[in-house]
């Protein structure tokens, strides 16, 4: 089991199906992708869109909203998050949200 203080920077989000993304520092040693937020924008850690353009305007071309995080796959797909989907991550949290998968 996973101390509550080891928990405490850290919060989540879930999909309908199945995964989760965890936002915060010291990051879970869990198999997953590790991304990097560049200002709103999570990639793949070590990795970047072509062109090159400011993330400001990648995000005003994928016409994302303030509140969203918007995430980028190798693969070239995007995902929108809301930044109000996010919970603070404990114990009990975790247990619910896999219960409900």
């Amino acid at each position: 089991m996973v101390p509550q203080v080891r928990l405490e920077p850290l919060s989540f989000a879930a999909s309908s199906d199945s995964q989760i993304l965890f936002k915060g520092k010291p990051l879970p040693s869990l198999p997953g992708t590790r991304l990097t937020d560049q200002k709103g924008v999570l990639v793949p850690t070590g990795w970047t869109w072509s062109p090159a353009i400011d993330t400001g305007s990648l995000r005003e071309v994928l016409e994302a909203k303030a509140e969203e995080l918007v995430l980028l796959t190798q693969g070239g797909e995007t995902q929108r998050i809301s930044r109000g989907e996010f919970v603070q991550a404990s114990r009990g949290a975790l247990r619910v949200t896999t219960a409900n998968q």
